[in-house]
């Protein structure tokens, strides 16, 4: 299996360092999530919020193959969503998938800002995909993947100037 190209992108999810004086840096932190909504089969989006708790035993499945995608609304405009944790779902495993990250202040209007081709695997964290932009909603679309596009929880990061 490949290695995760991502995990050492990461942004510091602690306490700034520095202190008094030192430089300048952004500290990340979950962003809330309002709604949750998805390209599903019938009966299939009803629990698609499943994306959201911290259980991994919870997941949602949209019930067909890829294409596919979840839209995360985070309520309001965030001035910078930095990255997402993503734990897939995933039957064949592992295997070669692509998925690609769309963001913006509309779901009519996203533009994509990360493509991650990769051989992921059921239940192994993609952590620290980047965004690096301003938004409201962030889609994460399935594009190639044998089985079915299905996801059992997505955490979304935004930097906050530090204190």
């Amino acid at each position: 299996a490949s290695a995760n190209p991502f995990s050492t992108m990461q942004t510091s999810r602690g306490p700034a360092s520095g202190g008094a004086g030192g430089p300048s840096q952004n500290v990340s932190r979950a962003l809330a999530v309002h709604d949750v909504e998805a390209s599903s089969e019938k009966g299939q989006d009803d629990c698609c919020d499943n994306v959201l708790t911290s259980d991994s035993d919870e997941s949602w499945n949209s019930g067909r193959r890829a294409p596919g995608f979840i839209d995360l609304d985070l309520g309001s405009s965030q001035p910078f969503v930095s990255s997402l944790d993503l734990l897939p779902w995933q039957v064949p495993t592992p295997h070669e998938t692509c998925h690609r990250i769309w963001v913006g202040s509309s779901k009519d209007d996203l533009r994509m800002v990360q493509e991650v081709r990769q051989t992921t695997s059921h239940h192994k964290w993609l952590k620290g995909v980047p965004v690096g932009a301003a938004a409201r909603y962030v889609r994460v679309e399935t594009v190639d993947h044998p089985g079915w596009v299905a996801w059992s929880q997505i955490k979304v990061f935004g930097d906050t100037p530090a204190t």
